[in-house]
């Protein structure tokens, strides 16, 4: 034996700590990775790579999606170049095949802190005295570098002697640490890892905007899915009642829209309510043909039935196999449909009719989510087991763990819904017909995208958090596996998983577009990390392009990424080749009151327990159980103001449908099993209703919207709208800068006027012209308007960000655009010690004052001699005009400083580095529009953007 291994061999037998020594010094390198060990780790190698670089070798070791979360260190051997990943680094000394010991670099991981507690003896590595370090963090980090290089030492007591500056580092194996073990002087820390690749920031920060609060009998309600319908928000209750409430976004009026619980009873069924946190109302969905029909549907968990034989199960649980159970527990998951009188408005409550019902083993993740997508309704259910883990969970021949997808309409007493004819498992005895995809644990939440994509949030276990696109027919790995890990069955942080086989595509799994890691203690289980996912953002609002997601249980992380990422990540195939987006955390601040929040957690003041959901111009509103409350994210709100639809068609903006005939079936088949007769309601009968309010306003639409391509529209000096063609290779900060000045001129032309319409549909069709996805143009648009001030033809740059996206849009390849006195980035942006105070820039900017005070500069076309002298007339025009306003010398100091700070030329006139030949021209505004105004030297004013008018709070008691 090596001396540390008897000393090892000694504590546990004896539980004795080893006697203290001093330390190696470990240096910690710029890549995060400690020195100080030497010797052979073959033993534990993750994974060879020959002839790589030292940057390769750290890079795997990192943030490798397959191997990062299990390497604690890393050798590289100069004069091979080969680079060895491995699982332990306390290696043992032994020399290289060179006669040389290799370096081990150990990755300095995080440590969290629990105070005076301890561990028994025997949990005792060894124990060390650190010297040389002058004060209690350096000799803390020297410990805990200690700790990093065995993989056997998960956690460490220290303890620092001011006086003799010497501290005490005690090496502890995995354990169950308590107060009653500790030591006075000790301080308990333990290895802190990350399951996941690194979470990412760009300093993001949205406004939150309370809407409303929901209250049931004086107590915040549940809230647990939310939808709109004809402008309104629609939120269920789960166990709160199990009522469903419409809350007006302008005004947070909240009214009571149907009370789900009590109709259930009233059609001699009950709903369960004797799960806190599983059972009650699940989710609502509106059928897209609802102003003709009248129909919605309701996912709930209502008690069994004493003769279950004669209901229509989609699965049900008979007991045996790995379970344990004798039986199906007391609650099945449903799926009812409810009706509506469109002439009185007002919901029949007899017109209870159920469709089919899901036998459970355990109370745990039942059905969940319910939206429809086209005319198919798409329903997401749990694992139903805690046990799933140990037992198969979402890859057993029932619904549990799966997407179902039906068509729910009514046909007959014997077949109260159909399945569509290419369900990908219709016929096929390995799942339920109703199937659209297997291999999920707890799906909280999905949301389609524009294009049909079906969006699915996956709150793992105890490793792995997931955002899967769901595609028919894939098995998305639970319980098989977890994020990009194999599943283990003991669970738990690290120890509950182990790497992907190297041949691991044969198993034809489909991994996560997005995945967040879990980060704690190693050998925790759970430790209070789940994911509600939310929605894709795009309605040409400044978040537009992202997809919203949150760790919900506990933490509060509020975290986004963005859609091309998500649609581009590779999620099948080889290992080497499987790619993930990049997931981003942002803060919040209050919209009203300015409060910062770093969590969610934090916002509601409490365990968060959020859901996500849209509103009707596509807008993102968040819920949290904790409190009751409805938040709208602000920077969701389209700028743009279009026609709303108020149509419920669908719980998403403008959904299609994952199959090519969305509104016809086609061939469908009933159920497989036969159905025993179902009474159905006499929608006529008597029953309670409830009124709906009439809707008073609505969320606005977005400009950006999909359409066939063919050009630009362009804003000629006499303000009639003209259209130039435009190349569809145009990159997106390219467009960027045609969609900012073509806004400009829609806003400039009267609303309801035929022209305004004709220029919209040109702008659009040419916008779709491009190879450029929407959502990329709608953020690079965004950015720049929220980041500039356009008056005429002139930028005025307001930060150094988008100084550098506007360079980076006219140093690009075919760039249509080029400054008139040439490129030079000081002209384009300042730094921004240098910008006015909000006190210089109110009188700079005037809209209260002529136009013609500004300095106006004209971007003129000299394709021939006559375009000069037009410029040269144009100019004095200018000049002479500008004696209408006399400004006086306090106002002529403001608008010298401003256009020494920010001025910015765009002159169209290419010069040959245009794209296929063709030259933009992009003219000033027409006169009758006044240039926007600084507004206390924050965010600019813009005329052309009009979100809604902020609701007001409401705290509607409903008894």
């Amino acid at each position: 034996f090596e001396p540390v291994a008897w000393t090892r061999l000694v504590a546990v037998i004896l539980g004795l700590r080893a006697c203290s020594a001093a330390i190696p010094t470990y240096i910690k390198e710029s890549n995060e990775f400690v020195t100080g060990n030497s010797g052979n780790c073959s033993t534990v190698v993750l994974a060879n790579k020959r002839n790589a670089s030292v940057g390769e070798c750290v890079s795997m070791c990192q943030s490798d999606l397959q191997y990062g979360a299990f390497c604690f260190g890393y050798t590289y051997n100069v004069l091979s170049r080969n680079c060895t990943l491995n699982r332990e680094v306390y290696c043992t000394p032994q020399p290289s095949e060179n006669g040389e010991s290799l370096n081990v670099s150990v990755k300095a991981l995080e440590y969290g802190k629990k105070g005076t507690r301890g561990c028994e003896p025997q949990y005792t590595i060894d124990q060390a005295e650190i010297l040389g370090q002058t004060d209690n963090n350096l000799a803390l980090q020297q410990c805990q570098w200690h700790c990093d290089s065995d993989y056997e030492c998960q956690k460490i007591q220290f303890m620092w002697n001011a006086t003799s500056q010497i501290g005490t580092c005690r090496r502890l194996r995995s354990c169950v640490a308590s107060t009653a073990a500790g030591e006075e002087g000790f301080t308990y820390y333990f290895k802190s890892v990350n399951t996941g690749p690194a979470i990412a920031s760009e300093g993001k920060q949205v406004s939150v905007r309370e809407i409303a609060t929901v209250l049931v009998d004086g107590s915040p309600a549940r809230l647990n899915s939310l939808t709109h319908w004809r402008g309104y928000l629609i939120v269920g209750t789960e166990t709160s009642g199990g009522r469903i409430y419409q809350v007006d976004p302008a005004t947070g009026n909240v009214t009571l829209f149907f009370d789900v619980a009590a109709a259930f009873e009233r059609n001699g069924r009950a709903m369960s309510f004797s799960n806190y946190q599983h059972g009650g109302l699940r989710a609502v969905a509106f059928h897209p043909d609802f102003e003709t029909n009248g129909l919605f549907y309701v996912s709930a968990m209502e008690s069994r039935p004493t003769d279950p034989e004669n209901f229509h199960y989609a699965s049900d649980w008979n007991g045996g196999g790995n379970f344990g159970f004798s039986g199906p527990i007391d609650a099945d998951s449903v799926v009812v449909e409810f009706k509506y009188n469109l002439t009185n408005n007002s919901v029949i409550e007899d017109s209870y009719r159920l469709l089919f019902r899901i036998g459970m083993p355990v109370y745990d993740h039942p059905i969940k989510y319910i939206a429809f997508n086209g005319s198919y309704l798409f329903i997401a259910h749990g694992d139903g087991s805690v046990q799933s883990a140990i037992t198969g969970g979402g890859q057993g021949s029932n619904a549990l763990g799966k997407i179902l997808r039906i068509n729910p309409l009514y046909v007959n007493e014997t077949t109260p819904y159909t399945i569509p004819s290419d369900n990908p498992y219709l016929g096929d005895n390995s799942f339920p017909d109703e199937v659209f995809a297997v291999g999920f644990r707890n799906p909280h939440t999905f949301c389609f995208s524009k294009s049909g994509e079906l969006i699915v949030g996956e709150a793992g276990r105890d490793n792995a958090e997931e955002v899967n696109i769901v595609e028919a027919g894939h098995d998305y790995g639970w319980s098989q596996r977890e994020g990009f890990f194999v599943h283990n069955e003991n669970g738990t942080i690290l120890k509950g998983v182990s790497p992907l086989p190297d041949d691991d595509a044969a198993n034809n799994f489909t991994y996560p577009a997005a995945v967040v890691g879990h980060f704690g203690e190693i050998g925790d289980a759970f430790n209070g990390q789940a994911l509600a996912g939310g929605c894709p953002i795009e309605n040409g609002s400044p978040l537009s392009g992202t997809y919203w997601y949150v760790n919900f249980p506990r933490g509060g992380e509020l975290y986004y990424s963005y859609m091309s990422e998500l649609r581009s990540a590779v999620t099948m195939g080889d290992i080497s080749s499987l790619t993930v987006a990049t997931t981003y955390e942002a803060t919040l601040i209050n919209a009203e009151t300015g409060e910062t929040y770093k969590t969610v957690k934090a916002l509601t003041g409490g365990k968060p327990e959020t859901r996500f959901g849209r509103g009707g111009a596509g807008e993102l509103y968040m819920t949290s159980k904790h409190n009751g409350k409805i938040y709208r994210f602000e920077e969701t709100l389209p700028i743009s103001t279009v026609e709303p639809t108020l149509s419920p068609s669908t719980s998403e903006p403008t959904s299609m449908p994952l199959t090519s005939n969305p509104t016809q079936p086609g061939e469908t088949s009933s159920p497989t099993a036969t159905p025993p007769t179902i009474p159905t309601p006499n929608p006529t009968s008597a029953a309670p209703s409830y009124s709906p309010m009439t809707p008073t306003n609505a969320p606005t639409g977005s400009l950006i919207t999909s359409a066939q391509p063919t050009s630009v529209p362009t804003k000629s000096p006499s303000g009639t709208p003209t259209v130039a063609t435009i190349s569809p290779t145009m990159t997106p900060l390219e467009l960027a800068f045609v969609a900012t000045f073509a806004q400009l001129s829609i806003d400039a032309i009267p609303e309801g006027s035929s022209s305004r319409d004709v220029f919209i549909a040109q702008f659009q069709t040419a916008v779709a012209s491009t190879d450029n996805s929407l959502d990329k143009i709608d953020i690079a648009v965004n950015s720049i308007r929220a980041g500039s001030v356009i008056v005429d033809s002139r930028v005025r740059v307001k930060d150094a960000e988008t100084s550098q996206a506007i360079e980076q849009a006219l140093n690009s390849p075919g760039n249509i655009f080029t400054p008139s006195n040439g490129f030079d980035s000081s002209v384009y942006g300042v730094p921004a010690t240098t910008l006015l105070t909000p006190t210089e820039a109110p009188t700079a900017v005037n809209v209260d004052q002529p136009r013609a005070q500004n300095d106006v500069i004209y971007i003129v076309s000299a394709l021939a001699a006559g375009c000069v002298i037009i410029g040269v007339a144009i100019f004095v025009y200018c000049r002479l005009s500008r004696r209408e306003h006399k400004p006086d010398s306090t106002e002529r100091n403001a608008i010298n400083q401003v256009d020494s700070a920010y001025a910015v030329n765009l002159n169209t006139m290419g010069d040959g580095n245009t794209k296929g030949g063709q030259r933009m021209s992009v003219a000033s505004l027409p006169s009758n529009v006044s240039p926007p105004h600084w507004d206390n030297g924050d965010d600019v004013k813009d005329e052309e953007r009009q979100p809604l008018s902020p609701p007001m709070k409401s705290e509607h008691v409903v008894d």
